[in-house]
């Protein structure tokens, strides 16, 4: 029987819509539920919740806000698994975009109808809808994770589309322009970027993730073979 207790499990059960369900007291009296789409994958997580609550770590969805979550998951998830890069442009999304709008609603009170009107909000401040499509893509690799800890049933971020992008023609710069854009950056630390890209013709993000080993000096050639994948917003040009 799909409801049947295993030994030790606590109550797992299956709700109609296919998720699988268990819930833990917590200290405070409250009982935290914990979803998943597999019963094992329930009951790892709720012998994990067991342990937490024995190590007095657990804690209660509703007793945390989205921008308390985000920074949890900031220091304790993302920044000890994910590239430098990565981390600094979700640190960007969750500092100027999505704590100020998002911040104070609590994580289990957080709706797709929060999430569309964050991104129709950034679209008119200006962003592109590439942008408004990382910011989005940020918040929902992080409730991907409270999902995996069982702190939400659903990933609201992922129920919304991002914005459109519209098509448009690329113009690129003669060889008088491109002389002109050079020019008026003498000086500039970082001509010598404008002046590979112009001179190879490569993306933002291909000329972004050169690193000294794909150029050859002696030899005179750049081997393109990564893309730099982050957001934009997050580069620091002080470095």
């Amino acid at each position: 029987m799909p409801g049947r207790r295993g030994n030790n499990e606590g109550s797992i059960y299956l709700r109609k819509d296919g998720l699988w369900v268990a819930a833990v007291s917590l200290p405070t009296g409250r009982r935290k539920a914990i979803y998943g789409r597999s019963r094992d994958e329930v009951r790892r997580q709720l012998a994990n919740a067991l342990y937490s609550r024995q190590a007095g770590t657990l804690t209660d969805s509703r007793s945390q806000t989205v921008g308390q979550f985000l920074d949890f998951w900031l220091t304790d998830v993302a920044k000890p698994s994910v590239r430098v890069w990565t981390y600094r442009g979700y640190e960007v999304h969750v500092r100027l975009h999505l704590k100020p709008w998002l911040g104070n609603i609590a994580l289990d009170r957080l709706e797709p109808s929060h999430v569309q009107a964050l991104l129709n909000r950034k679209l008119t401040e200006g962003l592109s809808p590439k942008s408004v499509r990382y910011i989005r893509g940020t918040l929902r690799t992080a409730l991907q994770q409270a999902v995996r800890w069982g702190y939400l049933s659903r990933i609201a971020a992922s129920l919304v589309d991002g914005p459109r992008s519209e098509p448009y023609e690329i113009k690129p710069l003669d060889g008088a322009e491109a002389r002109q854009l050079l020019n008026a950056l003498a000086g500039d630390r970082l001509r010598a970027l404008y002046s590979v890209a112009l001179t190879m013709g490569l993306r933002q993000g291909e000329a972004l993730g050169l690193s000294w080993q794909d150029i050859d000096l002696s030899g005179g050639y750049i081997h393109v073979r990564d893309s730099y994948r982050g957001s934009m917003a997050s580069l620091d040009w002080s470095i």
